[in-house]
């Protein structure tokens, strides 16, 4: 790939790849409002302008820093825009529960652009507003965003067919090893290897214990985490589709579970708050006990 200024790749995008792939009539103008750098790409925050409408989207140009082959990166961007589109049409029909909208992908240009979507985003809201003593009306309005977001779990769920399959506990136990092994490698405070003879007895005592219905599988995100989620006034928007794992129905919102409890490990946030949010999060997952299960239980030590 030639080395391109960004304005000189944003170009590369013709008038008619804009009127086919936005709702915009005949293309009039772009501007770029604004542009983040990032380690592994640059990306453009674009007002696109019609004759019938004006829409904002994010472009983003990858950087090859590791001189890898052009075609890894090619691979890497058409995957990236199946996956979003795959999403995106999945949670199509809903006004409520939506997905970041991709917009189109120019692979060899090393381009992928989304429509730019609506919200606050959940990790700056919770790190805003729960720190120390939160007010009553900021935890009500992060415990409904919580609601929200194990909503839009659901909704997810409702959307999808079956996986065949259970998931898997040895396979699990084999990870956890490797993970354990790679933990006591650590340079300066190695992992205590007392720790590790307990949660291998953790699993060796209920590893075959949980049911069918604990292990099934479905599609899942695999990086559920706060800064991937937008909060908006009618909807909860989900970004950054980068896999698409059949994984344990438990593990997207174990992840947002588990993220949530590290916070806990900073002195600003009360353990007694975060457990509020977390019981919002598991209630509107429509199972508020879900981490008693043996299987959440297990993804939580994986994570």
């Amino acid at each position: 790939m030639s080395k391109l200024t960004l304005q000189e790749s944003i170009a590369e995008i013709k008038p008619d790849m804009w009127e086919t792939s936005l709702p915009i009539g005949t293309f009039h103008d772009l501007e770029i409002d604004r542009v983040i750098s990032r380690p592994f790409s640059r990306v453009a925050r674009c007002v696109v302008k019609g004759a019938d409408d004006t829409r904002a989207v994010f472009v983003k140009v990858y950087r090859n820093v590791m001189d890898k082959p052009s075609d890894e990166y090619v691979e890497k961007i058409q995957r990236e825009y199946d996956i979003t589109k795959f999403w995106y049409d999945l949670l199509e029909g809903s006004d409520e529960f939506c997905v970041v909208k991709p917009v189109l992908a120019l692979p060899e240009k090393f381009i992928f652009v989304s429509e730019e979507s609506k919200g606050e985003n959940l990790f700056d809201m919770i790190t805003g507003k729960a720190g120390f003593f939160p007010s009553n009306e900021d935890m009500k309005q992060l415990n409904q965003s919580l609601l929200r977001v194990g909503n839009w779990l659901r909704y997810k769920e409702s959307r999808l067919e079956p996986e065949d399959g259970l998931y898997s506990i040895p396979e699990l136990l084999d990870y956890i090893n490797v993970r354990l092994e790679i933990l006591k490698e650590l340079p300066g405070k190695p992992f205590p290897d007392s720790y590790s003879e307990r949660i291998r007895l953790f699993f060796e005592r209920y590893g075959e214990t949980p049911s069918d219905l604990e292990r099934r599988m479905t599609i899942t995100h695999s990086d559920f985490n706060p800064g991937n989620i937008l909060i908006g006034k009618a909807n909860v928007t989900v970004l950054d589709f980068g896999r698409r794992v059949t994984e344990s129905y438990l593990l997207d919102v174990c992840k947002l579970h588990f993220q949530l409890y590290l916070l806990t490990l900073k002195p600003q946030f009360r353990s007694s708050t975060i457990g509020e949010l977390q019981q919002s999060l598991l209630e509107g997952f429509g199972d508020s006990n879900a981490d008693d299960k043996l299987m959440f239980r297990f993804l939580t030590i994986r994570n």
